[in-house]
């Protein structure tokens, strides 16, 4: 269905983005990922970097040979692009595929860049919170920003005291 309203714009997706699907699709990942169909939430994370600019060539599974992962051309950096790659780079690792995991979280690190300002604290916050809470638990961005007036937020408290 979201494919079929994506479909309703004359122009393409890098030309005239479909904002208003960006969540959607965003919520989609978790609850693929949670249900234990990795690929399909591949495909919907794909999909929503797609409809906000983003154009990708090798990022899907199975792999195409001699097709490597590119991004064409970077999308908008909306709120939520940082979670999508960390979902990637988590469930490509799920998968072991592991050439796709490195690109996924190259392009996560430059969506924090992007979002933050800087990356020095990227590995250091994806310790205190990526790596120890599974993928689709939490918006990074959401507990960065506290972001409290989406509906998809969580807040998790979170002792760093000893970190």
């Amino acid at each position: 269905m979201l494919k079929s309203a994506a479909d309703t714009w004359g122009p393409p997706a890098d030309k005239v983005p479909r904002l208003e699907l960006f969540a959607t699709w965003r919520v989609l990942i978790s609850v693929y990922d949670s249900s234990r169909r990795q690929r399909k939430a591949i495909d919907v994370a794909l999909n929503a970097l797609k409809c906000i600019g983003f154009v990708l060539r090798g990022a899907s599974l199975p792999l195409e040979p001699g097709v490597d992962f590119e991004i064409v051309k970077y999308g908008i950096p909306f709120h939520g692009v940082l979670q999508i790659w960390i979902c990637l780079w988590q469930i490509y690792r799920k998968l072991r595929a592991s050439e796709l995991s490195e690109k996924a979280y190259a392009s996560a690190r430059t969506a924090y860049l992007i979002h933050f300002g800087e990356d020095a604290t990227f590995r250091v916050n994806l310790e205190i919170l990526g790596m120890k809470i599974d993928v689709g638990i939490f918006l990074l961005e959401d507990i960065f920003c506290l972001n409290t007036t989406a509906p998809d937020t969580y807040i998790i408290n979170l002792d760093v005291s000893g970190v």
